[in-house]
């Protein structure tokens, strides 16, 4: 019969380091071979709450098993106490799970043995990733199981020794700052087509990604109404190292996920607003933190060929005896012949990983490089493409895909190496990180033609592309000591933090020429250092066991200096030399707050009990789940571009205003008996944003200009549920309206003028974005073979969004599809993006142009103008996976 364990709660994580490691070798009178357990090692939950754990300590229990000719686990008795009941009936209940091969003589003959077994309970770590006390996890945690620390080889079904038992480690998770505080592991849903780590942003929900400047060129990100470019107001790290390229010749903030190899992103973690302390520049729209590592020791690799010539080859490597360290690889090369002016090629290598020195110190270390080459088709006009007027063929495909000027292009080349060491003594923790990075890039753009060319107005132009170099090499390094203390009967956590970044960057933007490509005129011509000094202070309180009340506050301080190469060679005081220098100083204090409200907590566990007498019985299910009510306030800033800075100006910066509440469910129970355990995430909130100095794209300098100040408001929701390694389901959706405010400081009241038609919306941001991603595996057996197939799928539906002049794009939807099967350790798929093979604007502009040629006189009239999305790419796939290496 079923019978309720009393207070059955879990501990975060599945088997405990060392749970099993303590366990003797089987004893018996005459065996010959001693039993080994079958399958994967069940989870061992701690039964006590979370504070009650923490205040207990690490516990053992050690018992002795009797393992019968059949294997199963025929009596348990208990040989020493943890000195707690629940302890002790929780740690009988775990060793009726398992099962065993039998113990035979050397007759072969399977004997009954008594095996003695050691279990320790550890209590879970004190930085959490819920901002309350959080529910259970499932016994079998779900791929997007954010506080897992831990993962076991899943060779099911076969026999292990029972000391066998594999540590992962994993970086500290803090506890969420918001409901869009999100803690993602892509799991299953690695298996939707994604060419590239950036494209791993739209498991976030409300991101849309873009890519105006051809593959290989980073993407255009849009999230909680910001056109956020390809950085500019989102803060993109690898594991704590800073992407974003501050003063870049192609705009403030540029960053390059190109650096990192899709194979190896582990966990991406995407906070949505200003709300986090550790948050820093650009930190707008929000941040996203990606870390590294190889889900299951062994070699992987995958090679894919496809239409267009398109080849791309993955691998990764990570020792069995060392799970903690990685180092994996990716090239891809596609000529892109649906079109002209879109081949591209690209390079990447990754490798670190965590030496564990001594129990009290770890230290992990990155290095990355990638180099990328790729062309760009650049806009064509809508009123061309409708008059078939575009110099291409005269079909519907040669016109849609065509281009006017096919010298377009670039080159970028990244390189970054890092050094975390981690020092935990007791309830002390300290983390230090060094880190360096160097970028080479150069982009050839042309948005708008012949009318730019200032020296021939009126005349033949020469044309208006615009040539972006870059050179930089930066140095930083951040330090944040993590106080826990007890406090309400609970533990409390008070964190202190430093941050220093020196940015020497030489960027060059020149006019080039139509016919020969010969730069014609300089646009800029700088050298620029940036020293960016941070310091910041957090503090979380858990006053009650369902209430936690986190805040902190920041301090960035920016020093610019910039040497101008292009000031005129006289002026009217005489002759003068052509460069000029400049120094600027700033600095923005950034408080922000979070309470969170614990609504409901679900724990119950169920045991199947032969003996009602008898508690020390096994686990059939348990059902667990929590609902929390999160409230946030924050300020953030985005630094000014050095280059526009005047010599001795209080540097200023985008203040940003955020606020957001919302509410999150978390659960995991049983479906059937037969059946995986169920997984549900759901979370809906609410935000509003108010910045004072936006950028919007301007397609005369190909960059991105101050418009002035904005406000959004909106609002998302999504939810992500797995049934075991079966099936992960993730839909997402978010709305927003953007608008400008005028000259007046934007705040929450003037909301009510917002929506009466006289206020201009933000151009480029769309008001809807949802996404939906699933995969489905499930294992069957032909003629004795086991072979798992699986789907996987993504679609993106984006309806009409506003661009200039209040016009508006056509909408856009986008499905991705994949069908693999795997057999022992080869699989071999079929990948299909762009599955619908629809006709769609990638990005969508209007401005005035010129495309007819140098001698023609521009119309002043605007026009829409779009970049041709891809269409369908069909790739067939290879992959390999050896785990005993």
């Amino acid at each position: 019969m079923r019978r309720r364990l009393p207070s059955l709660r879990g501990c975060r994580h599945t088997l405990l380091a060392g749970a099993l490691a303590s366990l003797a070798a089987p004893t018996t009178v005459q065996a010959a071979t001693d039993p080994q357990v079958t399958g994967p090692p069940p989870p061992l939950l701690h039964p006590l709450a979370d504070d009650e754990a923490r205040l207990l300590g690490p516990r053992s229990v050690t018992l002795t098993l009797t393992v019968g000719v059949d294997g199963a686990v025929t009596a348990v008795a208990l040989v020493t106490s943890a000195g707690n009941d629940a302890l002790d009936r929780a740690a009988i209940a775990y060793a009726r799970q398992l099962t065993f091969t039998p113990a035979r003589n050397d007759a072969d003959e399977a004997q009954t043995v008594t095996v003695p077994l050691t279990l320790t309970f550890t209590p879970p770590p004190a930085v959490l990733t819920s901002a309350v006390p959080a529910p259970a996890p499932a016994p079998a945690p779900a791929p997007h199981a954010h506080d897992e620390d831990e993962r076991h080889d899943d060779d099911a079904g076969a026999p292990r020794p029972l000391d066998t038992t594999t540590v992962r480690h994993r970086r500290a998770s803090a506890p969420p700052t918001s409901t869009s505080d999100l803690h993602i592991v892509p799991g299953a849903l690695k298996g939707v087509p994604r060419t590239t780590a950036g494209e791993m942003l739209s498991l976030a929900p409300g991101v849309l990604l873009q890519n105006h400047g051809g593959e290989g060129h980073p993407e255009g990100i849009f999230l909680r109404g910001f056109d956020a470019g390809e950085g500019q107001d989102l803060e993109l790290l690898l594991e704590g190292v800073p992407l974003n390229a501050v003063s870049a010749a192609h705009g403030h903030g540029f960053a390059d996920t190109n650096v990192i190899v899709p194979l190896l992103v582990e966990e991406l973690r995407i906070v949505e607003g200003p709300f986090d302390p550790r948050q820093g520049d650009f930190a707008v729209a929000g941040s996203a933190d990606y870390t590294l590592g190889k889900e299951r020791p062994g070699l992987a690799a995958r090679v894919s060929y496809g239409q267009f010539n398109t080849v791309r080859a993955e691998a990764a490597y990570s020792p069995n005896d060392a799970p903690d360290l990685f180092v994996g690889g990716r090239v891809s090369a596609s000529d892109n012949s649906w079109g002209p002016a879109r081949a591209a090629s690209g390079a990447a290598l990754n490798g670190g990983g965590t030496v564990h020195l001594s129990d009290t110190l770890d230290v992990r270390v990155l290095a990355a490089a990638s180099t990328a080459r790729y062309d760009n088709a650049g806009v064509v006009r809508e009123d061309d493409l409708s008059a078939k007027r575009l110099p291409c063929g005269d079909s519907d495909d040669e016109q849609f895909f065509c281009s006017y000027d096919q010298g377009q292009g670039g080159a970028l080349h990244r390189g970054l190496l890092s050094a975390t060491a981690s020092l935990h003594l007791g309830e002390v923790h300290l983390d230090q990180q060094v880190f360096g990075l160097y970028g080479r890039s150069r982009t050839v753009e042309n948005f708008t033609g012949f009318i730019s060319d200032p020296a021939e107005l009126g005349g033949s132009q020469r044309g208006d592309a615009v040539e972006f170099n870059d050179d930089r090499l930066t140095f930083g390094a951040r330090s944040r000591l993590r106080r826990r203390f007890e406090l309400f009967g609970a533990l409390n956590d008070f964190e202190l933090g430093v941050f220093a970044r020196n940015d020497h960057a030489t960027i060059r933007g020149s006019r080039l020429r139509a016919s020969d490509r010969a730069p014609y005129a300089t646009v800029f011509d700088h050298d620029v250092d940036v020293t960016n000094l941070a310091g910041y202070a957090s503090l979380r309180l858990v006053p009650l066991p369902f209430l936690a009340i986190s805040g902190g506050a920041r301090l960035d301080s920016f020093f610019f200096a910039v040497e101008d190469r292009t000031r005129p060679a006289s002026d009217r005081d005489g002759a003068r030399l052509t460069r000029q220098g400049s120094e600027a100083f700033g600095s923005v204090f950034q408080p922000r707050a979070s309470v969170a409200w614990r609504l409901l907590r679900i724990d119950s566990a169920f045991v199947d009990n032969d003996d009602d007498d008898d508690e020390s019985t096994s686990v059939l299910a348990s059902m667990s789940g929590s609902l929390t009510w999160q409230t946030s306030v924050g300020t953030g800033a985005r630094s000014s571009d050095a280059a526009a800075l005047a010599d001795g100006e209080a540097a200023p910066f985008a203040d940003v205003r955020a606020a957001e509440t919302g509410l999150t469910w978390q659960s995991s129970h049983p479906l059937l008996s037969s059946w995986p355990r169920l997984a549900l995430e759901a979370r809906i909130a609410a935000f509003s944003t108010a910045v004072s100095r936006d950028l919007v794209f301007d397609e005369g300098t190909g960059r991105n200009v101050d418009i002035g100040q904005s406000l959004r408001l909106g609002s998302w929701a999504m939810t992500r549920a797995t049934i075991g390694d079966v099936v992960d389901l993730q839909v997402s959706g978010a709305f927003t309206e953007a608008y400008l405010v005028g000259k007046k400081a934007p705040a929450i009241e003037d909301v009510g003028t917002l929506f009466d038609g006289t206020t201009p919306r933000l151009p480029y941001v769309p008001r809807f974005v949802s996404r939906a991603d699933t995969s489905v595996r499930h294992e069957v057996e032909i003629f004795g073979e086991t072979f798992a197939p699986s789907l996987s799928a993504g679609a993106t539906w984006v309806p009409s969004r506003p661009i200039p002049l209040e016009q508006f794009a056509e909408p856009i939807f986008v499905v991705d599809a994949a069908a693999r099967v795997r057999w022992t350790a080869f699989e071999l798929g079929v990948t299909a993006t762009n599955l619908l093979d629809a006709r769609y604007q990638q990005a969508a502009f209007n401005f005035v142009s010129n495309f007819r040629g140098r001698d023609q006189a521009p119309s002043l009239v605007a026009a829409n103008h779009f970049v041709a999305g891809a269409p369908r790419v069909v790739m067939v796939e290879l992959s390999i996976a050896l785990e005993d290496l």
